[in-house]
């Protein structure tokens, strides 16, 4: 019964209406978060890459179930000149052969022209992919190479399905999702490196009342503001630094965006250089939300007192979600900042998963290959076993 009392008190807490003035610092552990999730908009996303090669290995099979397929198999893929026979020309020959034949038709082309090439050399190293097989276990020996070939098949691709959606995926594509976060453009600073007083989309007090968004984007930057701002009348509350009195306030925004922004901006380390992953995008984004109050039909972050978050000390300085507080979790990931911020962490675990897929079904390759290159000595083992299984007929004198 205790555990299930421990959600309720959570819940109690974070639902307690706060009837105290803005004070200084109320707002450090927001101001602390939002800060982690800025430093990670400008960091080097760690993208791993997927190099494992399997081609040749997959040849090899395919090479093997061609040399023990019958003669008139293996010719259907040639011309008269010995030259490799095109699906084009298979259908000038009006043959009516299955749906399926046109796409394995060319690497059934190029396996068949690299037996006929292998067999034609004396070098043994070039033969190690032609079986020989008595005719009575030629069709034990496709089997399983078949059934490998299927196998190795499948594997391949999975790994080039994941391996083809990590290729579009890269550090550019990344760093603009950050950058969208942050300021609500995949590419520069937007209004906020205006030297005046911005445009229709430009950060302002009383968008900090509806999720800090303006022109359509909730962002890390504008939530910043929304934080430590204060209206001109009441710059002693310090909402995010206790121990400074910012110069810039909401009026400043008004005439100057970049030098109100940075003088904010400033008390937060750069996270320029920096190797980011996808785990700690997730973690930071979760820590700012759970610091997101609920208060009446409305959740808050950073400190609401009453009637708006616009930076007045007995109001609040603060970020408000509209009517999220039946519905936090909904709210809270709609969120531009927070969409954008957990799709760069999923781009990351992409391309990890690629990788890790891509390596995975390299050694299932090789491991199929290796276990095929026993099969000749596998065939002729039960060829001797045939053999002497035979009934030995009385010598006749």
């Amino acid at each position: 019964m205790k555990f299930l009392l421990l959600p309720l008190l959570a819940l109690a807490l974070a639902a307690a209406p706060v009837l105290a003035n803005v004070a200084a610092g109320v707002n450090s552990a927001e101001f602390h978060a939002v800060c982690q999730l800025i430093q990670l908009t400008e960091g080097e996303p760690q993208l791993a890459a997927a190099t494992a090669a399997y081609d040749q290995a997959i040849q090899k099979l395919q090479d093997m179930n061609m040399s023990v397929a019958e003669d008139s198999w293996q010719d259907m893929f040639k011309n008269q000149d010995g030259s490799n026979k095109p699906w084009t020309k298979r259908q000038e020959e009006a043959k009516q052969d299955p749906a399926d034949w046109a796409e394995q038709w060319p690497k059934w082309t190029a396996a068949a022209g690299r037996v006929r090439a292998a067999k034609a050399k004396a070098d043994q190293q070039d033969k190690k992919t032609i079986l020989t097989v008595p005719d009575n276990l030629r069709q034990y020996a496709r089997t399983r190479l078949e059934a490998a070939l299927a196998k190795v098949t499948k594997l391949r691709k999975r790994s080039d399905e994941l391996k083809e959606k990590a290729q579009k995926i890269t550090a550019q594509t990344i760093k603009a999702r950050l950058n969208a976060a942050m300021y609500g453009t995949t590419h520069g600073r937007g209004q906020y490196q205006v030297s005046g007083a911005g445009d229709n989309h430009k950060p302002q007090a009383a968008q900090c009342d509806d999720s800090a968004e303006a022109g359509g984007q909730s962002t890390l930057a504008h939530t910043l503001l929304c934080l430590c701002l204060s209206q001109t009348a009441d710059k002693a509350a310090k909402p995010c630094f206790p121990e400074k009195q910012l110069t810039a306030d909401w009026a400043a925004v008004e005439t100057n965006i970049k030098t109100a922004f940075d003088e904010v901006r400033k008390f937060c380390q750069s996270g320029a250089g920096k190797p980011i992953s996808a785990a700690p995008i997730r973690a930071a984004v979760d820590t700012a939300l759970a610091l997101v109050k609920v208060q009446d039909s409305h959740a808050y972050l950073g400190r609401f007192v009453a009637t708006d978050c616009q930076g007045s000390s007995n109001r609040g300085s603060c970020v408000q979600y509209t009517n999220a507080a039946t519905a936090t979790h909904t709210k809270l990931s709609e969120l531009n900042w927070v969409k954008e911020m957990l799709g760069a962490a999923t781009d990351i675990d992409t391309t990890t998963a690629a990788q890790i897929e891509n390596d995975q079904a390299a050694k299932a390759i090789e491991a199929e290959v290796e276990e095929a290159n026993l099969i000749q000595q596998e065939l002729e083992a039960l060829h001797k076993i045939a053999q002497s299984a035979k009934p030995q007929l009385p010598a006749t004198n």
